[in-house]
C-alpha cells in the first residue's frame, strides 16, 4: 500500500493506509511497563480453548508484517502515535530480540524464547526464523536494534543455522537475503 501510494500519490491509497494505522493504533496498548501488545485472536480463539484465548500477543512471525508497516508509514510521513511507536521499539528492544534471545510472542505476557515454541508434526522450527527481519525497520527508530539482530543471528546457530542463508532443503525465502541486505547498507 505504501508503495503504492509513493508511486500514484493517489489519495485513495493515503486514506486506506491512515485507516490501516488507525486500527493499529486503537487495537494497540501500552502496559505498566511501556511494551506495547495488540491481541491476537486466530480465527479459531472462539473455538472454546481455553489454551487459545490465553494468547496476550501476535505470534512474532506475524507480528513482523506489522510492524515494518507502522515504521515505514511514518517515515514516509504519515501520522503515528509516537506513544505506541516508542512502546513498539522499546518490547522489540527490550523482549522480542533481548538478551540475543528471539520472543515467541511480540509481547512478554506468556511468551517463551523463540525454539520452545510448539512446532507442528514435520515443520521446522527455523521456517519462520527469518520474520527477525521484519524488525529491522524499528532500527530507524533504535539504531541498536540492528545491532542485536545481527548477533543474535551470526551467533545462534540453533536458530540460524547458517546466518542469513537459508539451508537449500528448505523452502525458499527472500527475507535471509534481505536482511543480509540490510546489514551492508551503510552507516
Amino acid at each position: 500500500m505504501l508503495n503504492i501510494y509513493t508511486i500514484t500519490k493517489d489519495e485513495f491509497y493515503a486514506d486506506r493506509i491512515r485507516s490501516f494505522i488507525t486500527t493499529f493504533e486503537k487495537s494497540a496498548r501500552i502496559d505498566a511497563n511501556g511494551m506495547v501488545a495488540w491481541d491476537y485472536h486466530p480465527y479459531f480463539a472462539q473455538s472454546g480453548s481455553k489454551n487459545n484465548r490465553r494468547q496476550k500477543s501476535e505470534l512474532v512471525w506475524k507480528a513482523s508484517f506489522t510492524v515494518p508497516f507502522v515504521y515505514a508509514a511514518k517515515q514516509a510521513g504519515f501520522s503515528v502515535d509516537q506513544d505506541i511507536l516508542d512502546a513498539t521499539t522499546k518490547t522489540i528492544r527490550e523482549h522480542v530480540v533481548a538478551n540475543n534471545d528471539y520472543a515467541r510472542n511480540f509481547h512478554p505476557d506468556g511468551s517463551v524464547p523463540f525454539l520452545e515454541r510448539k512446532v507442528k508434526p514435520g515443520a521446522s522450527e527455523h521456517t519462520t526464523a527469518f520474520s527477525i527481519v521484519g524488525f529491522l525497520a524499528a532500527s530507524a527508530e533504535d539504531p541498536t536494534i540492528k545491532d542485536q539482530i545481527r548477533k543474535i543471528v551470526a551467533t545462534r546457530r540453533d536458530i540460524f543455522p547458517i546466518g542469513w542463508l537459508k539451508p537449500a532443503e528448505r523452502k525458499p525465502s527472500c527475507k535471509g537475503p534481505l536482511g543480509y541486505a540490510f546489514m551492508m547498507e551503510p552507516e
